[in-house]
């Protein structure tokens, strides 16, 4: 049975992602311990909130460079909405605070755009991934596959090769999959994305 230790400071909706990876028989673990994480298989890094609280979060926990020390170690970790987030270097949310910067690029607000047809903001809705790459993390996911996302600020990398998924919010396209050596991101919530996000989180473990 393999061990995910699920990264918890309290900037992210655990619950689902712990039902999610018992449904996926694994050994679960939530915590914010480095010596627990460092001794688990897989690293998930959940996040919803504010990305100044996050920061703030990572640095209060001792957690900032330990989780940079992981990812360049190539240790498999999935990050999640603002988890993903975090892995960049700033965000247009609050400029005064940094994120882990493992991802060279910027965090910016989704562009308002108001018509009769346009979609409502913050972006909450389900949306499928523009796959670019063949990559394990997709294996299980097509185009008809849905993902749920809420969020109202998106990651623009300043190395394209980062993105392994786009999605569109009013037919503006943004990176909703990043990856960095065996780090994800992923800008959508897979734990409350149904079968869809199964087979996702079971690509990861598979990896």
């Amino acid at each position: 049975m393999q061990s995910v230790g699920i990264i918890d400071i309290k900037i992210g909706n655990t619950q689902s992602l712990k039902n999610a990876l018992n449904y996926l028989n694994c050994d679960v673990t939530l915590t914010n311990d480095i010596y627990k994480l460092k001794q688990s298989d897989k690293l998930i890094f959940p996040g919803v909130g504010h990305f100044s609280f996050g920061s703030k979060q990572l640095y209060k926990n001792k957690l900032r460079d330990f989780l940079i020390n992981e990812i360049e170690k190539g240790k498999k970790i999935l990050a999640i909405c603002l988890g993903m987030q975090l892995l960049f270097q700033t965000s247009e949310e609050d400029l005064n605070f940094s994120g882990l910067s493992v991802i060279k690029g910027k965090v910016r607000k989704l562009p308002e755009i108001k018509t009769s047809k346009s979609e409502s903001f913050p972006n909450t809705s389900w949306k499928n991934i523009e796959m670019l790459k063949n990559d394990r993390l997709l294996t299980h996911c097509d185009d008809k596959d849905m993902f749920y996302f809420i969020h109202s600020y998106y990651c623009e990398p300043m190395d394209n090769s980062n993105v392994i998924g786009y999605s569109k919010y009013n037919n503006f396209k943004f990176a909703s999959v990043v990856k960095y050596n065996n780090c994800y991101g992923t800008q959508f919530h897979p734990e409350k994305s149904g079968k869809s996000g199964l087979n996702l989180l079971s690509s990861f473990l598979s990896i």
